[in-house]
């Protein structure tokens, strides 16, 4: 191990090992990330995607933070605790509007479907299967989306 610490002896090998993944880890991916400019993830990625880059990057630390500040037994303020919550929330908002992406989506597949007849029979089967599917009431999922995202929903 690069450092000494105290640690069980039952845990070394555990060290040990961890240090080594990381190791591999570091070799794979610092090599990718010198070439990764700003520019190059604005060209790439939309901007959901950077939204997503920027909350895994704020967790991340965040939750690394928390976790040295416990093996170190030292306490963990409160407003270290209320960004996590924070960006955890975030996190949450990200998913429900991408499922609501995807849901939309699928209506879209759907209705297209509905105007294209003639198909073979694997698409006569997903056809079927989302079919079966559970419709979403979309009045509901905008207020869902309104009330997290904390925009008001447009109305017809």
């Amino acid at each position: 191990m690069s450092a000494n610490i105290d640690a069980d002896p039952d845990m070394i090998p555990h060290l040990v090992e961890l240090e080594r993944c990381l190791g591999q880890v570091r070799d794979l991916i610092l090599p990718s990330l010198k070439s990764l400019t700003e520019e190059s993830l604005v060209a790439k990625c939309s901007s959901e995607a950077h939204a997503a880059y920027a909350l895994a990057a704020a967790f991340t630390l965040l939750t690394s933070l928390h976790a040295q500040r416990k093996l170190e037994n030292r306490s963990v303020d409160a407003q270290l605790a209320h960004k996590l919550n924070r960006i955890q929330e975030y996190i949450r908002k990200m998913r429900e509007i991408g499922e609501l992406e995807q849901i939309k989506l699928e209506h879209v597949a759907v209705a297209q479907t509905d105007a294209e007849p003639d198909h073979d029979e694997d698409d006569k089967n997903a056809y079927a299967e989302r079919r079966k599917r559970p419709r979403i009431d979309k009045a509901a999922a905008a207020r869902i989306v309104a009330h997290n995202t904390s925009k008001p929903p447009k109305r017809k």
